[in-house]
């Protein structure tokens, strides 16, 4: 057997990645870290095809409908409202991810105007969506148009928009040309179908329970090391606010804020 953990970002991935690599050693099993994220299908299938037996695979990379019988899939996911928050902050926050890209993703705010929110604490920016009209339309734009890091545009269902941030649904689907998602009962009979296991990050600590008993070869024993990670090692799971920061900026959203996410998703 190997396995991939071809996973979601800001749903625990880097809280995973640490247990993994430690769990590395316990099991005594070797890992590929990949950081060319979100390969195409070709590229993909590839690196998958070409991972050792009883190797793991670790990349921010959509599904391989090809790969053979010998590879289990695993992930995890977590609340589409607390992860596009997080998604929010994250994106310009030069503390925690390279700097030009922080840079990168604040510009394409500043670009979309009233609808970037560039600048704005994530409960403003919901109303402010609503009032300028930002929700009534996928978006598309013209043929090209980059879209990368707009608020809350993982959260746009049934949209075919190219360059959208990191919706959950596209990393269990097969990678297609301008990261065009794929819709959400297909990626619900993907995760059933073809994943040994899809954890939640509200439930990260039973998610490793299941995980142990699913995957023994690889997680035997991840809960003991889980338990002693130092607080530090957990931050992924919360979110980091860029314009205060500080913890918990999903908490800075009202009920009526996430009422209108909840309706748009």
């Amino acid at each position: 057997k190997r396995l991939v953990y071809n996973r979601v970002p800001k749903a625990g991935s880097s809280l995973m990645d640490n247990l993994i690599h430690k769990l590395s050693t316990r099991n005594n099993f070797k890992f590929v870290q990949d950081t060319d994220y979100l390969p195409n299908a070709t590229s993909l299938a590839q690196r998958i095809r070409a991972l050792p037996e009883g190797d793991v695979y670790i990349n921010h990379a959509g599904f391989d409908a090809t790969a053979p019988a010998d590879v289990a899939f695993m992930n995890l996911v977590r609340e589409p409202i607390d992860r596009a928050v997080s998604l929010f902050y994250y994106g310009v926050d030069s503390v925690t991810r390279p700097a030009e890209r922080a840079e990168e993703c604040l510009k394409n705010r500043q670009d979309a105007g009233a609808c970037g929110c560039a600048g704005q604490e994530a409960d403003y920016c919901v109303y402010s969506q609503l009032g300028n009209h930002c929700y009534d339309e996928c978006g598309e734009g013209e043929a090209g148009t980059e879209r990368y890091c707009q608020p809350f545009d993982d959260l746009d269902a049934g949209c075919a928009t190219s360059h959208r941030t990191y919706s959950q649904t596209m990393f269990f689907c097969p990678p297609t040309k301008d990261r065009v998602d794929c819709d959400a009962h297909t990626a619900a009979r993907t995760a059933r179908e073809r994943y040994v296991f899809v954890g939640m990050v509200e439930e990260f600590e039973l998610s490793v329970l299941a995980l142990e008993q699913l995957l023994p070869r690889w997680f035997a024993g991840a809960h003991e090391i889980l338990a002693g990670l130092p607080d530090s090692a957990h931050r992924a799971t919360k979110d980091n606010n860029n314009l205060t920061h500080t913890l918990g900026s999903s908490g800075t959203l009202s009920a009526g804020s996430r009422q209108i996410m909840a309706e748009r998703a």
